[in-house]
């Protein structure tokens, strides 16, 4: 439903006053409460919308510096590997592409950021307004339904009188 929709609808429930006014002023009113009300909605609907934007972002975020980091451990084990394999001699010789230990404080400087994008994002999360499936009526009346049914077969006895035995 849209928000002029809602508000159309909650409007003169939502801001109704306590005095008592004709309904003549009543009804000239209601365009300005529908306004109001939409106006709330729709500012909220943006609210909530660039919140969910901002995790988009932030996932893509964590998830280029996640690829990276793995990079980086990839080129720290291949420089580990050169250097095990080669003779102290060689590796004096040719220079690395990437020295070691910049390896590590770029390692150490991605698990960072990647810790603060998921903290950020839990932040993000925990602000978003929870949304609780409800059940339709139709559910409901068969939930009731079900229930009452289990209710008479448990309930099921002759119709016989009090003090009426029955013979079998």
């Amino acid at each position: 439903m849209s928000a002029n929709g809602i508000a159309i609808i909650f409007a003169p429930c939502l801001l109704r006053t306590n005095k008592a006014v004709q309904a003549q002023e009543l009804l000239k009113q209601i365009n300005k409460q529908q306004l109001c009300i939409e106006k709330i909605l729709n500012e909220q609907v943006r609210k909530y919308r660039e919140t969910l934007q901002d995790i988009k972002i932030i996932d893509q975020a964590k998830t280029t510096a996640e690829e990276r980091l793995t990079k980086v451990r990839q080129s720290i084990r291949a420089t580990q590997s050169k250097t095990n394999s080669k003779s102290k001699k060689d590796v004096e010789s040719q220079p690395l592409e990437e020295d070691p230990e910049s390896l590590e404080e770029q390692e150490r400087v991605i698990n960072s950021h990647i810790k603060s994008l998921r903290k950020e994002k839990e932040e993000l999360t925990s602000g978003l307004p929870m949304f609780e499936y409800r059940h339709s009526s139709d559910d409901d009346i068969d939930d009731i339904d079900s229930t009452e049914d289990a209710d008479l077969q448990s309930n099921d006895s002759p119709f016989d009188g009090p003090g009426v035995e029955m013979l079998i």
